[in-house]
């Protein structure tokens, strides 16, 4: 019986190559979430660990405790690994993270309520998984996923498609169709959908399919640099 792939190998790798640089350890996981949206001005802080006002930056990772400062006109989308919830919060308005997964208001501060979506898990799951890849302070606060590496196909990656098995073909359907769902229900520049297919494939090496992807985002979010370090782990596959 196969044991469920977490990461392709060479994802794993380069997640752990970035880890060992940057001298983040793999202790527990203490991220519950990640931003996914972000439009004007937002700042977050976390008196926890001490840490000074610091500007939001779309795709960072997010602690318990954590707070959020939305000035008017901004937006802010987050997803929480755990639960699966997705919230969309505009401003002015102040959030603080909490431990169970999702996040409120401050005391004294009024706001509309935010718009609340529960992705499905395996969803929610591949973009914790994905997430240390795509941070955009490269893991600066300790966040950390578990990896596995898994045999190489052929030895080596390659461009093309590689040979599937009968159990293989079935899972990276589900995750088309699942992809296909999300693109259909999310917003138009949202690019979850394609993040999570992204992390699918990438056990399955279909680089291929992947470049699609990452096009694809690039027509949604032009210029984001996530989509640039995206790009720079596929061609390192080659």
């Amino acid at each position: 019986m196969k044991t469920t792939k977490l990461l392709g190998h060479g994802l794993g790798m380069w997640i752990i190559g970035v880890c060992c640089c940057t001298g983040v350890s793999f202790a527990a996981v203490s991220d519950i979430g990640m931003v996914t949206r972000l439009e004007g001005n937002v700042s977050f802080w976390n008196d926890t660990d001490g840490q000074a006002h610091q500007t939001a930056q779309n795709f960072m990772k997010v602690r318990a405790e954590d707070r959020f400062d939305l000035e008017a006109d901004a937006k802010l989308q987050l997803v929480f690994f755990e639960s699966g919830r997705r919230e969309l919060w505009q401003g002015p308005s102040r959030l603080k993270m909490t431990g169970s997964g999702g996040s409120v208001i401050e005391t004294g501060k009024k706001a509309p309520s935010p718009q609340v979506t529960l992705l499905p898990e395996n969803v929610s799951k591949e973009m914790q998984r994905i997430s240390p890849l795509i941070d955009p302070e490269k893991l600066r606060r300790s966040g950390s996923t578990t990896v596995r590496g898994k045999k190489s196909r052929s030895e080596s990656a390659s461009s093309k498609l590689a040979v599937l098995t009968e159990e293989e073909r079935r899972v990276v359907e589900a995750g088309r169709k699942t992809y296909q769902d999300l693109a259909e229900k999310l917003d138009a520049d949202d690019i979850t959908p394609e993040l999570y297919l992204f992390s699918v494939l990438a056990d399955y090496d279909q680089y291929e399919e992947m470049d699609s992807l990452i096009k694809r985002m690039r027509e949604k979010q032009p210029g984001a640099p996530v989509i640039d370090q995206l790009t720079m782990w596929l061609n390192s596959q080659r």
